[in-house]
């Protein structure tokens, strides 16, 4: 779970960046909470009792403005990632000095450049899962929380991966189970011979099937079906908790 924070003490502002996270999030299919606050007064007194990874920080309100919300802030945490935004400029440098990784100014780029940070955040300082595979078409770095299922085809293997849209790609002369190998400690349940699902993406089973959440129907044998359902049921009872 990624907890998310939004400091700003304009509403419309705070919509606005709430939205931009929720549609790049969306994206990535990862647990998440937003939590918005008004005041930097505010902001301090949650994050002492809360497990906040990321704070969206505006430079310039009321009470208390967001430099001096981040200097407190790194009296007690120097982990927890800040990203300032403003409508001026002039601050940038007095941000990196509490080690903000983004200046984000509010124009009509906001969305667009909440969209980078939070990708650079999550793809580099969060570290997502990556791994690199060999495919037909050559070597590509597969972000796991991307890859919906991989599929034992006509003596290859085809990856479904989504990023934006549904990319295949293909594999020869390797077998679905030195792949289950890699991936099976890292979400990924063989719910058939020839079918190896990332969790996350099932969103439901019934009638010995694995419906993912594209409405995407996979078998599951008799002799799987068992530890499939259990499987299945530890993540749901997991992500609940």
């Amino acid at each position: 779970m990624i907890n998310i924070v939004i400091c700003d003490d304009e509403l419309q502002c705070q919509s606005i960046i709430n939205t931009a996270i929720d549609e790049y999030m969306a994206e990535t299919v990862l647990e998440y909470t937003v939590s918005r606050f008004v005041s930097g007064t505010e902001l301090l007194q949650q994050l002492k009792v809360s497990n906040y990874q990321i704070i969206f920080l505006d430079i310039k309100m009321n009470d208390m403005d967001g430099l001096t919300v981040a200097r407190k802030i790194r009296e007690f945490d120097k982990n927890i990632i800040i990203a300032f935004i403003s409508a001026n400029i002039n601050c940038s440098l007095e941000g990196y000095k509490v080690n903000a990784v983004r200046y984000i100014l509010k124009d009509e780029k906001l969305n667009a450049n909440i969209a980078e940070c939070l990708h650079s955040i999550l793809y580099e300082e969060y570290h997502i899962n990556k791994m690199k595979f060999d495919f037909s078409n050559g070597t590509h770095e597969i972000a796991l929380n991307e890859l919906f299922y991989v599929e034992s085809r006509s003596h290859k293997l085809v990856f479904h991966v989504m990023n934006n849209e549904m990319i295949n790609y293909t594999m020869n002369r390797v077998k679905l189970n030195e792949i289950e190998r890699k991936l099976s400690e890292k979400g990924f349940i063989r719910v058939h011979q020839s079918y190896l699902v990332n969790i996350v993406y099932i969103s439901r089973i019934e009638r010995y099937r694995a419906v993912l959440l594209n409405e995407k129907m996979l078998p599951i044998p008799k002799d799987r079906y068992k530890k499939v359902m259990i499987s299945y049921a530890l993540y749901k009872d997991t992500k609940e908790k």
